[in-house]
């Protein structure tokens, strides 16, 4: 695969990367949350049908030099990346990043531009920016296991449906309300072309306090060329926190080796 072929690429399918930890593997080898989309391995393309074998793949190639092409939504080129899938890097996973397949053209339709940021909201203190600020992910819904982590947002209406339960959650007596007060959201800085990680505190408040916006007029610009592809700035490192845990991804209605459905986040 190569950059000739960017111009099909919108109506491919692929791996999304949705969260990445830091030092993982998938870090070193710089992988990016919301922009990249693993396509192929070792010169196979992936696709829905053989999508179940990922994980497979990865778990037979530990310790060893593996090749994966690679997707960006920001540069709208592939590249291929090195990496080794190992699990002495001292997190969750091989690879050290959740995925879920998606069509890419599609995924660029789920995101937000922050247009305005109220004074002294929680988004305000928590150093989100109008205008340059997009939203790209966020605490999933359910909270699933101790760790805060993003997902990506599965249609138009899944970032409104997200705030709708943690309000509901931190409005609820018989439930641990306190575990709702912090929400972590996945930001991307259209000036400074990164990613970062932030968690807004919001004790006492009803809302985010920013006004959000989603459409054409709304989406990132793209900008080609290897030397444009975003960065994760800051990672959020915290305490865990005791949210319900959920069956692990093998479990929930699917076996190892069948095609993986959309929008499903599962370790890798």
């Amino acid at each position: 695969m190569g950059g000739s072929q960017s111009s099909t690429a919108d109506s491919m399918e692929g791996f999304q990367i949705a969260s990445v930890a830091p030092s993982s593997p998938a870090h070193e080898a710089g992988l990016v949350p919301y922009f990249d989309f693993i396509v192929g391995t070792d010169g196979v393309q992936l696709t829905r049908e053989n999508s179940g074998d990922f994980r497979d793949y990865i778990r037979k190639h530990q310790d060893l030099q593996t090749k994966l092409n690679v997707y960006s939504v920001k540069t709208r080129s592939f590249r291929d990346i090195t990496l080794t899938p190992t699990s002495t890097w001292g997190g969750v996973g091989l690879l050290g990043c959740s995925i879920n397949w998606e069509n890419i053209n599609a995924a660029q339709e789920y995101i937000w531009h922050i247009t305005d940021v109220a004074s002294n909201s929680p988004c305000a203190r928590a150093g989100v920016q109008a205008g340059r600020d997009y939203l790209i992910g966020m605490q999933g819904v359910p909270p699933d296991g101790t760790t805060l982590h993003t997902t990506m947002f599965s249609d138009k209406t899944d970032f409104h449906s997200r705030i709708s339960f943690f309000n509901a959650m931190r409005e609820d007596r018989s439930a641990n309300a306190k575990l709702y007060n912090e929400l972590l959201l996945l930001i991307y800085d259209s000036l400074e072309n990164t990613v970062r990680e932030v968690l807004v505190d919001l004790t006492g408040s009803s809302s985010l306090g920013c006004d959000v916006a989603n459409g054409y007029l709304h989406v990132i610009n793209y900008t080609p060329g290897d030397d444009k592809l975003p960065i994760i700035r800051q990672f959020y490192v915290g305490p865990t926190k005791p949210f319900p845990q959920r069956a692990p991804p093998s479990q929930q209605n699917h076996s190892r080796n069948e095609p993986l459905p959309p929008n499903k986040t599962i370790p890798a």
